[in-house]
């Protein structure tokens, strides 16, 4: 296979990571961390949540911490606002799984605030 015949988009189904590393070096993003990358099927699939500074930090909670934080309120956790098992922080973070409480904390200049997310 060479350089010339490849069609280059925003995937590449017939390379390994490898081979594309070797092919196109100009080509692989530079970052401080090496992402993680996953071959799914016959897709490359970079994962750019856990180095990337503007995804807000995902946390699990822990079934003490989802009591207490629902002891005095009038609604449980799957009235949450939900965040789908295909969003990319939950679905790359093998942590995760459908029914969990999870704590987002954004940073904005000199601040940060929290908001809690139920996994559907």
């Amino acid at each position: 296979m060479k350089k010339e015949d490849i069609f280059i988009r925003e995937f590449v189904p017939s390379l390994s990571p490898t081979e594309f590393k070797k092919l196109f070096p100009d080509k692989v993003p530079q970052v401080k961390s090496t992402p993680q990358i996953f071959q799914s099927g016959f897709q490359i699939v970079p994962n750019y949540t856990l180095s990337n500074i503007y995804v807000p930090e995902h946390r699990k909670l822990s079934e003490a911490e989802i009591e207490e934080l629902f002891e005095n309120k009038d609604f449980d956790k799957e009235q949450l606002p939900k965040i789908k098992i295909h969003d990319p922080q939950v679905k790359y973070n093998t942590g995760f799984k459908k029914g969990d409480v999870l704590e987002i904390t954004r940073i904005r200049d000199n601040s940060s605030f929290v908001t809690y997310r139920y996994v559907k």
